[in-house]
């Protein structure tokens, strides 16, 4: 979950911006964030990440931290390789 938020942070806080977050009849009370110090950003992220969360299999045939990693274990490999 870490990489995968860490991923997406890093890919989102490549763009800039300022969020406006406040409409008022005076010009001075308007507030304005950037975008990469926001909440939203935050959110979006951790949207994005759970979504890509999904991507992730189980490696029965490991057992260190790399068990659950993207893509098709050995096993499943080999077997489609039968097929």
């Amino acid at each position: 979950m870490v990489s995968e938020l860490e991923a997406k942070l890093e890919e989102t806080g490549k763009t800039g911006g300022l969020l406006e977050t406040g409409y008022h009849l005076d010009k001075r009370l308007e507030t304005r964030k950037e975008y990469k110090n926001s909440q939203l950003r935050l959110l979006e992220s951790v949207e994005e990440a759970c979504d890509g969360i999904l991507k992730y299999n189980i490696h029965k045939e490991r057992k260190d931290s790399t068990r659950f990693a993207k893509g098709q274990s050995q096993t499943f490999s080999t077997l489609h390789g039968l097929v």
